[in-house]
């Protein structure tokens, strides 16, 4: 990702999807720093909590990923560290979205794009149209790297890109400032726009 590219306003349908099979490292300390490295590429391992840990594949369905498995326990404050790379064939402007139970910071080539640590996630259930982003891409690899920490219930962690979803729904979303479905076509249709347009995604 290149700093000076400047997303555009228009946002095109992405011609790419995330993958489904996301790669996680937990338990991780939840107010460790976070190297470069660490969010620049996927760590064969990592120590935590005086342990080595490894990155396990997982499958998300529908940008959404239930970390219980990997966090064990209960209550707030279970840490994990979440690895989704993917490619973009060409220069584009791609609309992502997040969410988290219960707090979330969220990386793009090691540049952070969403912080949810100061209020935590705002809605619940967590949904890829709460928290937004608009992001100029180069052509070529990414990596996303995100840190989820866990709420009181659970710990779920949702993201996806607007490959799915008309150009229109994306910049009205964008320019209003409301929540909107974000490229979960398997479970949710553009039919249910207007409903989820009820509810307030933050923009970043």
């Amino acid at each position: 990702m290149k700093n000076e590219m400047k997303p555009e306003t228009r946002v095109e349908k992405a011609e790419f999807s995330l993958p489904d099979e996301w790669q996680v490292i937990g338990p991780v300390e939840k107010d460790r720093p976070l190297s470069p490295e660490w969010l620049t590429q996927i760590p064969e391992s990592l120590v935590a909590f005086g342990e080595k840990r490894a990155p396990k594949k997982v499958k998300a369905e529908n940008g959404r990923l239930d970390l219980g498995p990997v966090l064990p326990g209960t209550g707030l404050g279970r840490s994990a560290l979440v690895y989704i790379p993917f490619t973009s064939d060409r220069r584009q402007s791609v609309m992502f979205g997040f969410g988290a139970e219960w707090w979330l910071d969220a990386y793009l080539d090691g540049e952070r794009v969403v912080d949810t640590l100061a209020d935590g996630n705002c809605w619940g259930p967590p949904s890829v149209a709460d928290h937004l982003k608009i992001v100029g891409l180069e052509k070529g690899r990414h990596l996303l790297a995100l840190r989820c920490t866990s709420g009181i219930a659970s710990a779920v962690l949702c993201a996806a890109c607007s490959n799915d979803m008309d150009t229109v729904c994306v910049v009205l979303a964008r320019t209003i400032s409301t929540r909107a479905i974000l490229s979960l076509t398997s479970m949710q249709s553009r039919a249910l726009l207007q409903e989820l347009l009820g509810g307030k995604a933050k923009e970043y």
